[in-house]
């Protein structure tokens, strides 16, 4: 959407989120479906590369922002994605031109609904089965602030809720097996013709805020 290009949705409700390229012949696509008994969604499906011709850009400017799809499709389950301080500091945009005292008032008006929203929410959770009616816990299998709160109700420690995949002994299981060099030369691998074209490209990063450092050497 960065890239202007039209789309549509093709349904949007309470359980389902789906939109894909205007350009019937292009294969992008988003759908996102809602957790049961929960308020967060999920992708399950995502083809992020357009087919279609550069024409079918838009001139107009963008369709949405990235804001406003992460609105759609809720929260995003406790990972921390974006730095803290430039949050506040987009939330906080208009009230930065007032005087000190209102900027001050807003700023608290403003964290105190981010409180009373986020104490209104009501879960239910399972620690036997290790899931929580918000869908956090079902997905990672560690516990957050749900079941957190929960076990110490019920007086269980906080390490007994983690999951048993995560524990040291899980992970000995798995690797105490010993992995042998292939003793194969390289020019007689076997290797399927689709996994030799594959291009695998670096990871998608971003250029942390400030002022570039360069490195300085003495020559």
């Amino acid at each position: 959407m960065k890239h202007n290009f039209h789309y549509e949705v093709i349904k949007m409700d309470r359980q389902l989120w789906y939109v894909r390229c205007e350009d019937n012949a292009c294969n992008w696509c988003v759908r996102a479906e809602c957790l049961k008994d929960s308020a967060y969604f999920v992708i399950k499906k995502y083809v992020g590369e357009h087919t279609c011709a550069p024409s079918s850009k838009t001139k107009a400017g963008k369709t949405a922002s990235p804001k406003t799809i992460g609105n759609l499709i809720m929260h995003r389950y406790d990972i921390r994605t974006s730095n803290p301080a430039e949050s506040i500091n987009s939330a906080s945009r208009s009230p930065r031109e007032y005087p000190i005292i209102p900027l001050l008032d807003s700023i608290r008006e403003m964290l105190t609904q981010w409180f009373y929203n986020r104490d209104k929410i009501d879960c239910l959770v399972d620690l036997d089965r290790r899931t929580c009616s918000c869908g956090k816990y079902n997905l990672m299998k560690i516990p957050f602030r749900h079941a957190i709160k929960a076990g110490f109700h019920v007086g269980r420690q906080t390490h007994t809720l983690t999951d048993l995949m995560y524990t040291t002994e899980a992970w000995r299981e798995a690797y105490h097996e010993s992995i042998n060099p292939i003793d194969v030369p390289e020019d007689a691998w076997s290797i399927p013709e689709d996994v030799v074209e594959v291009n695998v490209l670096p990871p998608d990063t971003r250029r942390s805020v400030g002022l570039f450092k360069y490195a300085s050497c003495g020559v």
